[in-house]
């Protein structure tokens, strides 16, 4: 005796075949923020020597102008920075800038460059998750060539199946 065929059945929910993590504006704002904070701790060691400057060539101001301009500088070189990465992370933008605050603090302990060390580890830890592999270290270039393959991804993906139209 011979079973008719069994007919497939499909659970109601949605399914969302092939489609990557996340989107390429937020992949591209993490990769912005990332490099960016290399920039922003230049900026934060160059206001450092400045400051200290300042405090050599007028020793009546004592080290004020060392502890309240280099966190200011610290926090204020970091924020679009830190901005970047939230938005990225699809955080508030309100998150970007308690980052920058975060790290104009850390001054007084490290100088700031471990919570610029953080905040990048973040958006490392969120670009894995688009499939970014980084390394030892991960260059501009190659970033961006990941941006690049990822925006023809998405160009490729096929619009989700609708079951609804299944006849």
């Amino acid at each position: 005796m011979e079973l008719p065929p069994v007919q497939p059945s499909y659970a109601a929910y949605p399914r969302e075949f092939g489609k990557a993590y996340g989107t390429v504006e937020r992949l591209e704002a993490l990769g912005a923020g990332y490099f960016g904070l290399n920039v922003g701790f230049l900026w934060m060691i160059a206001s450092a020597v400045i400051l200290i400057g300042v405090e050599i060539a007028d020793p009546s101001l004592g080290p004020f102008p060392f502890f309240v301009g280099y966190p200011l500088a610290a926090g204020f070189a970091t924020l679009p920075h830190n901005k970047k990465i939230a938005v990225g992370k699809g955080w508030a933008e309100s998150t970007g800038i308690v980052a920058s605050v975060c790290v104009g603090l850390s001054t007084f302990i490290c100088g700031g460059l471990v919570a610029c060390i953080v905040m990048q580890q973040i958006a490392v830890r969120e670009m894995k998750k688009y499939g970014v592999r980084p390394g030892f270290s991960l260059t501009k270039k190659r970033f961006q060539s990941f941006v690049a393959q990822r925006r023809e991804l998405d160009a490729q993906v096929p619009a989700p199946f609708n079951m609804n139209e299944v006849a």
